[in-house]
């Protein structure tokens, strides 16, 4: 979850030394897409804002485990209670379940 990752950092700025190093710029990189016929571009001029964690935190990747009800992980797209997304198309590969929340 991006606001777990957030608070996280948030924290280890807050009890670690870094160095501002700002905005690194990304030299203008074009993307084009298509979505239900409309064709979109948009430009990225940045890659974000860097920090420099004096020394660089160490971190240990373990394996993950899927917690809750379900067995295994969601591979597919889970649509939002209480968002109307309209009908699905014959041929979409969603299938429409109950989400199994907390």
């Amino acid at each position: 979850m991006n606001n777990r990752a957030v608070r996280l950092f948030d924290f280890v700025l807050r009890h670690r030394k870094f160095a501002r190093l700002g905005n690194h710029a990304l030299g203008g990189s074009k993307r084009r897409f298509s979505y239900r016929g409309r064709r979109y571009e948009y430009v990225l001029t940045t890659r974000g804002y860097y920090f420099d964690l004096r020394p660089p935190l160490p971190v240990t990747v373990l394996e993950g485990r899927v917690l809750g009800a379900a067995a295994e992980p969601i591979k597919q797209y889970v649509r939002k209670p209480g968002v109307n997304y309209g009908p699905l198309p014959p041929d979409s590969p969603v299938e429409m379940q109950p989400v199994v929340g907390p």
